[in-house]
């Protein structure tokens, strides 16, 4: 399986890089939703942890560029979910409406994540 990690913050990163090498997964890490879109373009992924707040393109925004590519090009539709401090009620709404499969709010445990991979990685 191979995850691409949509954060901006250094600390939340290391966090999450510590939880996926636990798990054994590789994965790659983008820095803002720009980047993102780019490394999706470029590569296969069998899943997206996309933050929502970034700078230059926020996570919304980046998860509607990424259906635009693959309805363009037919490809197979890549689970993303949501890893944001949005907690407020219509974040998960607002989320799901921008394309996003699945939500979790940060702070997050690391079963928390690691059961978000095996829902959506099909792991």
């Amino acid at each position: 399986m191979r995850i691409l990690v949509v954060e901006d913050n250094l600390i939340n990163q290391k966090v999450i890089r510590i939880i996926l090498e636990q798990n054994s997964l590789i994965y790659d890490i983008a820095n803002d939703g720009l980047e993102a879109v780019s490394k999706y373009q470029g590569s296969k992924y069998d899943l997206i942890l996309m933050d929502c707040q970034m700078p230059n393109l926020d996570g919304l925004q980046a998860t509607q560029q990424i259906r635009e590519y693959e309805t363009k090009i037919n490809k197979d539709r890549c689970p993303i979910v949501a890893l944001t401090a949005n907690a407020m009620s219509g974040d998960e709404d607002k989320c799901k409406a921008a394309g996003m499969d699945g939500f979790l709010s940060k702070p997050f445990k690391s079963q928390d994540l690691s059961n978000i991979i095996k829902k959506w990685g099909k792991l």
